[in-house]
């Protein structure tokens, strides 16, 4: 049983980096989508801006562009990391699988050693009680 502990051990490690691997790529992926939240409202204020400057000093065309330019790179480089989560999603479910395997192996041997214990006391109180059986007998006659 000390072998299925420690595979039990192994694979909850292994299911845990894989869970921390998967958060950092969440994270980073959740910093895009604010980054890009972000400069959505910096954008909404520029125009606001834009609005009140004589037209020969508006350049809110070049701005709206750049900030368009660069709300396009942050969708990207979040949407690159979208393999990258369903992969580590599958691992995890299969590392999962492979633990719960693990633990339930580890259910049944427990389960076989305390049925053999069982067995053992019920054989054992059962020559006490044919021996006690035996000596009463012997007694009567």
């Amino acid at each position: 049983m000390k072998g299925i502990r420690t595979l039990i051990k192994l694979a909850k490690q292994n299911l845990d980096v894989k869970r921390q691997e998967l958060v950092q790529i969440q994270e980073k992926q959740d910093e895009y989508h604010a980054k890009n939240r972000q400069l959505e409202n910096e954008l909404a204020q520029e125009k606001i801006r834009a609005r009140d400057l004589p037209p020969e000093l508006n350049r809110f065309d070049i701005y709206l562009a750049r900030v368009r330019d660069r709300q396009n790179s942050l969708r990207a480089a979040a949407q690159k990391l979208q393999p990258q989560i369903e992969r580590l999603q599958g691992d995890i479910t299969e590392a999962f699988a492979e633990l719960k395997k693990f633990e339930i192996l580890l259910e049944q041997k427990e389960k076989e050693e305390a049925e053999a214990e069982q067995k053992r006391e019920t054989i054992m109180l059962d020559e006490v009680a044919i021996e006690l059986y035996r000596r009463k007998q012997h007694e009567e006659s």
